[in-house]
């Protein structure tokens, strides 16, 4: 077992920069990041093992911990320098400018007083030193890496130092059984030193506050809390309980990177096979996306855009294949899923007349118009292609939204259309385009790609589009989407029977194996109603989400949220498998605008969904792992629980610009994968993933968050303060802070475990006049049975 506890470090002021390295500059050091840890060969003191020299910060890591220096160049004022007068800042004047800094100590206590030092991910460059006359202080060839480890800090820890996203990390690492109540340490030099809700330790300087924040700890996929507590002078680190023979580390986010070159990438769905690797679709303008040796197409063709088809390892650290797909036009992949050998399908839309087909395919040459719907299966190392087809017309456009392929090989497909010659079977519910800017469709085709099994429009007088679709185990398709025709195909007795009145309404629609229509309804109020995304459940039962303006839109008795908050909220409405009720439904969102984009739903019910807010009040969950909406647009992942009632998790992902995530998939229970589009150079990122900073405008995104919260189970009791008011006899009070609703008893015992006293307390804070002599005693909860140390003296 270790255990990773993950500290960043915020600066929250600005800096300025400030050379003054003794270096030789070499080529290939000017190429570098400039992030690294120097290693000390002679050139310092020999308590420092590394040196770590970021934008207006040095971060000294040392034998007994870290030495931060703050600091900024300054202009001289006109009057002569005034000194301060505390002994951790200086200022130094030099070539008429000041150098003002701030020292502050990260003491580690107890600690061994010689870890072993190991440096990771060296760098080609180095430095070399000669600093002074002493020969003894110059250092050539002196070492630079990306991480470095310092072993055995502690019997059985280690602390991993390294860069994630541009900020500067540290984990303690804990091996089997190892006792954690050994990291304890201490600051020296700052002003005033608190926490933040416990996972956020705060000390300000002359600068102003800095941050050691996103303390979180998980293990086998539960979260185990964690947090900064005091102990005197001293600061430990509470973890609650978890197995000592198991990994537990901190940060829920498993995995989380990048995809793109320079140009943009969008991410539009995402598929997880059963050994945790994922698959991507989208599209790409960059010319130096990252492709696979072997891959079926490894240069981007001739048009704008082009379809990309990526699988990620389990770990997200490599691409285990990447290609594009595309031809002299625009080409984007918009839907995509792997059977159980492990063959790719996707769909999309193809504006090129060269886009790659197969012999015998459906449809070899382009239709026409601006895009035709394109469906393609590849082998399972994406080396080649097993069918590729065209389907569409020769009017404006055919766009294949997304896929779901049956047992038997079958590719189901929906899409929008404004083809009037759109391909339909004979007998199929709707053979002739009715009207408006788009019709829906449903297409099956056939296992080989050449031929279709059934075919058919959906919609009405007005805009149809369909947006997603899931195949039940009978063959069954169920389609959603949105519509603003008054005279879409409803069936008797469905939920909604007309359209709500608004610009647009949601629809769900089932079809039989053979294409026949078995129910078909309305969902949605007064005003805009746009559905994105379903899941049917063994049971049958529907569940869509999307985004709506409806103040209106129908909500049962007892969901999470009955009204609207502002603007769009996302909906989630689970309708039963008659068609004709709703089991559940909700709105979630805050003030401003949030859409829902996707949904999958777990074996037990419960509801994951996916998308994006503008929100800075959209709901989230104590232990969330973001609470905060970080700029302009954020993602969202939130897990309903099976009622519709309550979130089990609910958290933003996002970095200070624009992400928008657009497929879900969840793997087990508590395990979700998201896939979208990102413009922020912040998005959060972990360490060793195949891409950890953005290349270019947009980026693609995967990232793999654990949603499970398991609450501490600590004692009713936090110590708060303690002191001595007469020195004889002694007294002392104590704070104590009953966090159940209940009375609880606290027995107070010497070190032996005497008991000495029996405290019962109802639920809020309170101050205890213990009257006792001076000595080390025990506190203890009788009804958990955690007991914490206090000192009178």
């Amino acid at each position: 077992m270790k255990i990773q506890l993950s500290l960043i470090i915020f600066a929250v002021f600005n800096f300025v920069i400030a050379s003054g390295q003794n270096s030789q500059d070499q080529s290939k050091l000017r190429k570098s990041d400039r992030l690294f840890f120097i290693e000390n060969r002679g050139q310092w003191h020999s308590d420092v093992l590394y040196l770590c020299r970021m934008s207006g910060l040095d971060a000294w890591i040392t034998k007994y911990g870290v030495n931060y220096t703050f600091y900024k160049i300054e202009q001289p004022a006109a009057t002569d320098l005034v000194r301060s007068a505390h002994k951790d800042e200086f200022d130094c004047n030099a070539k008429n400018e000041i150098l003002v800094g701030h020292r502050v100590l990260f003491e580690l206590q107890n600690h061994n007083p010689n870890p072993i030092r190991e440096g990771k991910k060296q760098q080609e460059g180095y430095y070399n030193y000669f600093i002074g006359n002493d020969e003894s202080k110059h250092a050539t060839y002196v070492g630079l890496y990306k991480e470095a480890l310092i072993k055995d800090v502690y019997q059985g820890i280690d602390i991993r130092y390294y860069f994630d996203n541009g900020k500067l990390r540290y984990d303690f690492i804990v091996q089997p059984y190892a006792d954690v109540s050994q990291i304890k340490f201490k600051l020296h030099g700052q002003y005033n030193a608190y926490t933040k809700s416990h996972q956020e330790l705060c000390f300000t300087t002359r600068f102003g506050e800095v941050s050691l924040t996103d303390l979180h700890t998980y293990q086998d996929n539960h979260i185990i809390n964690s947090k900064f507590i005091k102990d005197g002078d001293f600061w430990q680190i509470a973890i609650g309980q978890y197995d000592k023979s198991k990994l537990m580390v901190i940060d829920p986010l498993v995995y989380s990177t990048y995809i793109g070159g320079g140009s943009n990438e969008e991410c539009y769905d995402i598929f997880v096979d059963n050994t945790g690797c994922a698959f991507v679709t989208g599209r790409t303008q960059s010319t130096d996306y990252d492709t696979t040796p072997g891959a079926f197409q490894t240069t981007h063709g001739t048009g704008t855009w082009d379809a990309f088809v990526t699988k990620i390892n389990a770990t997200g650290s490599s691409l285990l294949y990447s290609t594009y797909i595309g031809g002299n036009d625009f080409d984007a992949g918009h839907g995509i899923f792997v059977d159980s050998n492990g063959h790719i399908y996707i769909t999309g839309q193809s504006s090129s007349n060269n886009y790659y087909t197969t012999s015998g395919a459906f449809q070899t040459a382009y239709g026409g118009g601006f895009s035709n719907v394109i469906v393609t299966k590849f082998n399972a190392t994406g080396s080649s292609i097993v069918y590729s087809t065209y389907i569409g017309g020769t009017n404006n456009e055919d766009i294949g939204r997304k896929i779901f392929v049956d047992n038997s090989g079958c590719a189901y497909i929906t899409g929008n259309t404004s083809s009037l010659d759109y391909d339909t079977t004979p007998g199929a519910l709707q053979t002739t385009y009715a009207g408006g800017w788009y019709d829906g469709f449903i297409t099956k085709l056939n296992a080989s790609g050449s031929g279709l099994l059934y075919s058919t429009y959906i919609g009405g007088t007005g805009d149809d589009y369909g947006r997603d679709i899931f195949v039940d185990n009978t063959g069954c398709a169920y389609v959603t989407g949105s519509t603003n025709s008054t005279d879409y195909d409803i069936t008797s007795g469905a939920f909604q029977t007309t359209h709500g009145g608004g610009l647009w309404d949601a629809f769900v629609s089932k079809f039989s194996a053979t294409g026949g229509l078995l129910y078909s309804t309305y969902i949605g109020g007064g005003a805009f109603d746009l559905a994105f995304g379903i899941f049917v459940d063994g049971s049958n039962n529907a569940y869509i989400i999307g985004r709506t303006q409806s103040t209106d839109y129908h909500t049962t008795s007892g969901a999470f949220q009955s009204t609207n908050s502002g603007g769009n909220d996302v909906f989630v409405t689970k309708l039963n498998s008659s068609g004709n009720g709703l089991v559940y439904s909700t709105y979630i969102g805050g003030a401003s605008n949030d859409f829902g984009r996707d949904i999958f739903v777990d074996n037990t019910g419960c509801a994951y969904i996916t998308g994006q807010t503008q929100s800075t009040d959209y709901d989230v969950t104590s232990g969330a792992f973001q609470t905060t909406n970080a700029g302009n647009w954020d993602a969202f992942v939130t897990k309903l629980d099976v009622t519709g009632s309550s979130l089990l998790y609910s958290t933003y992902i996002g970095g200070s610009d624009s992400d928008e995530p657009y497929a879900i998939f969840v793997e087990g229970t508590n395990t979700a994968y998201i896939a979208g589009m990102t413009k922020s150079t912040n998005y959060d990122i972990t360490s060793g993933t195949f891409q950890t900073t953005n290349a270019g405008g947009y980026d693609a995104f995967v990232t793999k968050i654990n949603l499970t919260v398991t609450q501490i189970q600590e004692s009713a009791i936090s110590i708060q303060s303690y002191f001595s008011l007469y020195p004889n006899p002694a007294q002392s009070y104590i704070v104590i802070e009953n966090h159940t609703s209940t009375i609880q008893e606290y027995e107070i015992a010497d070190v032996s475990g005497k008991v000495l006293k029996v405290q019962t307390l109802p639920q809020g804070k309170n101050t205890v006049e213990l009257n006792l002599p001076a000595g080390v005693y025990i506190i203890r909860d009788r009804k958990q049975g955690k007991t914490e140390k206090f000192v009178v003296e």
